[in-house]
């Protein structure tokens, strides 16, 4: 019996010559050396009593508010607010101006100096704002002398998802509107879908509004003597009469447990839920506002933001040449070099000539000269948007505005959107005048001719190339006018009684015959015909017997608008009959019976293993890529781009600027009819939902853009106009129930820019060298697409819309996120050929109804075939002249089982009809 557990003590093992240094050191300094050697706890190491271990943690707890102290001191841009209504039931209107009215009154009471005299000059008529419509507007929110807000308005259609995904692109708090009253609809179906495009972009930081109260009449004027009657005035619900006032505790209660159940199914996680009924309700709201510290996504921080203000253009000397353009705003989330490239949605983009720094128009100031909020000085005073040609350079920054930066010619980065391919960059050298003259001669001596049999050498040179091809071309021009003359006097081209089929009789043009084997005799090995190529096979091919006639199906009809539609019916049903065979027989072709299998699978190659066959990633590649650009290493051009802006945002850079700074940028290049676009969408952007309706779409070339929606413009990464395969990984929208299949047309929307593409779509293998084609993104699988597009650096999201004929509202058909930019990444489509095991003895087997000819069996004997039940096997042998086959396998092949071959060729992402700049906004 051994000892108690716990309670022997083993020798420990000596390694002797075979220690490592550490142990040998050891052994050279002792026992005791050993022991005074021996490390300690951290715990004891960094503070022994517990007094220090208190002093240390407030220390720290100290350095921590003093850094948020010193965040809080700093002048920061305006917090980017955005309201968005989630049902028609809500009342944008009442919650607009109550809350507007409620920052001003909070600003004139905490703005009152010594003297008693109003920052900002608030003795100003509200009613203004009530008549007008929501548009952008900045003020300051009172007790914070540095936190301002800027208010956007809701698009002006809320089906539109383009519009909201503008809005999430300049938001940074979205305040969510809910109508929680009896009866009321809390989340409509443009709400859920608003929801679905936030989530997809990522959510920023959430605020819900709850109206649990009816609205009512909003006051004429305002007293802004004072801070609580001014509020009471503007803010609708605030007298005592009023209907907020008859708001039980209950009903409130209930209704915000209502709009808390339906907003939780639809957004998971903890949110902040505000009344937005009364005075009390409106002041806590701006309260919270001023307090948020916005959390937006990841994919905002490592690239510049400005949200457009102000524009101008600078046309040059001549007329139609491209000028300058000075677009101001705030700079947010990271530094912004005079070297980087500037995205602006809907033109393209461009390089930066120079960053000025003007007078921030919304800094707060007890002197301030205009007395009206921004919204109403906009609309009040002519915008600089509104008389391009008149502005120059000199008048939108003078002399007194400083230069922050200015771009550097030796660092400026490129415009170059494709690669410039040299088609002479394989040529090693060029050959020489004697070296093409002996390739002359060597042409001449091996150029075979067409000459009639038993022709010497010396009579062939006296025969020209064409007589001889002429009259062998009219000896077959007379012959089919014989064959049709004949056929049109009532002779029979059938063989006579007698004749063996496949041999023609005495009247059946034996002649013919026998002169195409003489042909075939004069010309040798290198003059046999060639096998054409056949045409992607991407849609061709018969698949699970869908022969349906589209004039059989509509019945031609007379009127072309019903004809239109019977067409659109007859091309949805066959897409999905198409998806259903594809579940069910997923990858199954047939062989077409009117041509020869190895014209029409040609570029297909069989593999031995998928996932463990060679295949080159540089093999055959097309023309265009050629023009596209590729990374040695992908991570480290990432890591190199964000060190470039993390250097500007710390100030290190000499030529660039750190956020939080209102800056002028000068674009330089740019066009006079895409200024002319940029100056109308600021305008219209600072009129908001009132001039222009979300709903207006104008389309240039590839591009969609939102009219009415805030102007972001982004900084770009290094390499982030240039052409690439980008990937990307997408899902299928759940509301989305269309067929969407490979090479379909697409509108791709991330949060830099948006593209019409055609992407393929493939599997989603993790660490595999090869992937596999998917003809249909089917609903919850998880695949890549794949297209030509500008290099973008994760994390950024996708979202691919549908586009609708009409101006109808584009529809989300799948989202997902960017994955990399990898041209090399082999995408392989699968094809299936199968057959019938017609007789089965132990291994072998004879199979049909696969191929049709013999000449096809005997090309594609070297491809392995398998059954679906297991068994793997060869060909051996065709039989008989009808496609039949005797092959062998590696164990006992039953009688129901299925014969395979399977297929492979490479595919490619569809090069974009337009690539100018204004195509990938």
């Amino acid at each position: 019996m051994g000892a108690p557990s716990g309670s022997q003590q083993n020798k420990a093992h000596k390694a002797g010559r075979k220690a490592g240094i550490s142990a040998r050191q050891k052994q050279k300094q002792g026992k005791q050396a050993n022991v005074s050697c021996t490390r300690p706890s951290i715990k004891a190491a960094s503070h022994g009593t517990r007094s220090d271990r208190l002093m240390a943690t407030k220390q720290h707890r100290d350095v921590k508010r003093q850094e948020l102290l010193e965040r809080k001191r700093q002048v920061h841009p305006p917090l980017v607010v955005a309201v968005l209504p989630l049902s028609a039931d809500a009342d944008v209107a009442r919650l607009w101006h109550g809350l507007l009215a409620a920052l001003e009154a909070t600003g004139a009471q905490h703005g009152r100096a010594q003297d008693g005299s109003v920052a900002g000059d608030m003795d100003i008529e509200l009613s203004i704002l009530s008549g007008c419509a929501p548009c952008m507007t900045t003020v300051c929110v009172g007790g914070r002398a540095r936190q301002r807000v800027t208010l956007l308005p809701p698009p002006g259609m809320r089906s539109d998802p383009l519009a909201i995904v503008e809005m999430a692109r300049a938001a940074e708090v979205v305040l969510l509107l809910v109508a929680a009253g009896e009866g009321q609809t809390q989340v409509d179906a443009d709400g859920m879908m608003a929801l679905t495009v936030l989530q997809a972009l990522g959510l920023p930081s959430l605020m819900v509004a709850v109206q649990s109260a009816a609205a009512v009449a909003a006051p004429t004027s305002v007293d802004s003597s004072s801070y609580p009657s001014a509020v009471a005035a503007a803010v609708p619900g605030a007298v005592l009469s009023g209907a907020a006032a008859s708001v039980a505790s209950r009903e409130r209660s209930a209704g915000k447990k209502r709009a808390e159940k339906a907003f939780t199914a639809q957004v998971a996680g903890d949110h902040r839920y505000l009344h937005a009924d009364s005075t009390s309700d409106m002041v806590q709201m701006v309260r919270h506002l001023s307090d948020v510290l916005p959390s937006v996504p990841s994919w905002k921080h490592q690239r510049p933001s400005l949200m457009l203000h102000e524009a101008s253009f600078t046309p040059s000397g001549q007329e139609g040449e491209n000028g300058t353009l000075q677009i101001s705003g705030y700079l947010r989330f990271a530094g912004l070099s005079a070297n980087q490239l500037i995205s602006i949605p809907g033109a393209g983009d461009y390089p930066i000539y120079a960053i000025y720094g003007p007078t921030d128009p919304h800094l707060p100031s007890s002197s301030s000269s205009n007395p009206l909020p921004s919204s109403a000085a906009h609309s009040a005073a002519p915008s600089s948007t509104s008389l391009p040609a008149q502005m120059d350079t000199e008048a939108s920054c003078p002399a007194s505005v400083p230069l922050l930066a200015q771009s550097d010619p030796a660092h400026q980065q490129g415009c170059d959107r494709e690669n410039v391919p040299d088609d002479l960059a394989a040529e090693q050298t060029w050959p020489s005048e004697q070296e093409l003259m002996d390739a002359e001669v060597f042409e001449q001596r091996t150029k075979r001719r067409k000459v009639p049999r038993g022709t010497s050498d010396y009579q062939a040179a006296w025969i020209m190339d064409n007589e001889y091809g002429d009259s062998e071309g009219s000896e077959e021009g007379e012959e089919t006018a014989n064959n049709q003359s004949s056929n049109a006097g009532g002779g029979s081209s059938a063989p006579l009684k007698g004749s063996k089929p496949g041999k023609a009789g005495a009247g059946g043009g034996g002649g013919s015959s026998s002169r195409k084997s003489d042909a075939g005799s004069m010309m040798g090995d290198d003059d046999l015909p060639d096998l054409e190529l056949a045409e992607d096979d991407d849609g061709a091919g018969t698949e699970g017997g869908q022969a349906m006639d589209e004039e059989d199906y509509y019945g031609g009809a007379d009127d072309p608008v019903e004809e239109a539609k019977a067409a659109a019916l007859f091309a949805e049903i066959k897409s999905r009959k198409e998806e259903d065979n594809e579940r069910t027989y997923p990858d199954e072709v047939e062989v077409p019976i009117d041509g020869p299998a190895r014209v029409r699978f040609q570029k297909y190659r069989g593999l031995k293993s998928f996932r463990s066959s060679p295949w080159d990633p540089k093999e055959s590649l097309p023309s265009e890529y050629a023009r596209v650009f590729a990374f040695e290493n992908f991570k480290r051009a990432h890591k190199r781009a964000l060190e470039a802006i993390s250097s500007a945002t710390a100030g290190t850079d000499p030529s660039g600027v750190a956020p939080g700074s209102y800056v002028c940028v000068h674009l330089r290049d740019v066009p006079p009819a895409v200024a002319a676009a940029v100056l109308a969408r600021v305008q219209a952007s600072l009129i908001g939902s009132s001039g222009v309706s979300g709903s207006d779409v104008a389309s240039s070339s590839g591009s969609v853009t939102v009219v009415g929606c805030p102007v972001v413009c982004m900084g770009l990464l290094a390499h982030e106009h240039k052409l690439s395969v980008v990937n990307f990984g997408v899902k299928k929208a759940n509301g989305y129930e269309e067929v969407l299949r490979s090479k379909e047309e697409l509108l791709f929307v991330t949060a830099l820019r948006s593209f019409k593409t055609n992407p393929i779509y493939s599997s989603d293998s993790h660490g595999a060298d090869k992937h596999k084609f998917e003809r249909f993104l089917h609903p919850g699988v998880h695949c890549v697409a794949a297209a030509f597009a500008p290099i973008s650096y994760a994390p950024l999201p996708l979202l691919a819309f549908k586009l609708q004929p009409d101006g109808k509202p584009a529809i989300l058909a799948a989202s997902g996120a960017l994955r990399g930019c990898d041209p090399d990444r082999v995408v392989l489509k699968k094809i299936v050929l199968t057959g019938h095991p017609m007789r089965v003895h132990k291994c072998r087997a004879t199979v049909r109804f696969m191929f049709h000819t013999p000449e096809d069996i005997r090309w594609f004997k070297p491809v392995e075939l398998y059954s679906k039940h297991g068994r793997r096997g060869r060909i051996t042998e065709p039989l008989g002249t009808h496609g039949a086959m005797k092959c062998m396998f590696d164990g006992p092949v039953q009688q129901f089982d299925v014969v395979c071959m399977s297929l492979y060729k490479r595919v490619y992402p569809r090069w974009p009809e337009d690539t100018s700049p204004q195509a990938f906004v």
